[in-house]
């Protein structure tokens, strides 16, 4: 009698794990990873502050992986641009924020994977201007 509780407990368990590793992507997951989103109607502009700027595979291309941190907890990305100029690769982000809002007034650090970027003008780059300022990439 206990002998078929425990196989039945025990199918269970293998089913289970088996079935958590098919819905596993592979993809490397980020922290305080943040999307564009649009502002309310009632906004303010708000700080982006990069700490780095690397290249990581996402979706099977290539694309930047930006850090840092927002001045609030309120902040949301508002746009992500970029154009490329006389061989300088630019990058623009802008952020929001409600300022009827009471938020903490503490960094809150986020991560943006910013993808829209032709891939043969990712190969070979060496540094990549965000929001005036230059960051090495690899």
């Amino acid at each position: 009698m206990r002998l078929p509780a425990l196989l039945l407990v025990l199918s269970v368990f293998v089913t289970s794990c088996i079935s958590s590793e098919k819905n596993t992507d592979n993809m490397p997951s980020y922290q305080n990873l943040v999307e564009v989103v649009p502002p309310d109607s009632n906004q303010k502009e708000s700080k982006v502050y990069i700490d780095s700027v690397e290249i990581v595979s996402h979706k099977n291309a290539k694309a930047f992986l930006i850090q840092g941190s927002f001045p609030d907890g309120c902040t949301k990305l508002k746009s992500a641009s970029h154009n490329m100029s006389e061989g300088t690769f630019f990058i623009s982000l802008k952020a929001w924020r409600n300022p009827d809002s009471m938020c903490t007034q503490a960094l809150t650090p986020f991560s943006f994977i910013y993808d829209k970027v032709a891939q043969e003008n990712i190969s070979g780059l060496s540094s990549v201007d965000v929001n005036g300022k230059s960051y090495s990439v690899q």
